[in-house]
């Protein structure tokens, strides 16, 4: 089931990269220009994600824990 789950994350990755990457080509005209705006964004959702996923670790996770007590 692990593999799965990242196969799945990985296929999702490369999904919405190529979106992103197509619109933002769609938008500018420029495909260096598209390409490093996809870059920085993924970037930053990537690095978004992580703080989301620690936080809910360490604060929403428990709560529910303690709720279901």
């Amino acid at each position: 089931m692990k593999a799965e789950l990242i196969l799945k994350v990985v296929a999702w990755r490369i999904l919405s990269i190529l979106i992103t990457l197509i619109v933002l080509y769609a938008v500018t005209g420029d495909t260096q220009e598209a390409t490093w705006i996809t870059i920085l964004l993924h970037t930053i959702f990537t690095i978004a994600h992580y703080i989301f996923e620690r936080l809910w670790e360490s604060k929403v996770k428990n709560k529910i824990h303690e709720l279901k007590k």
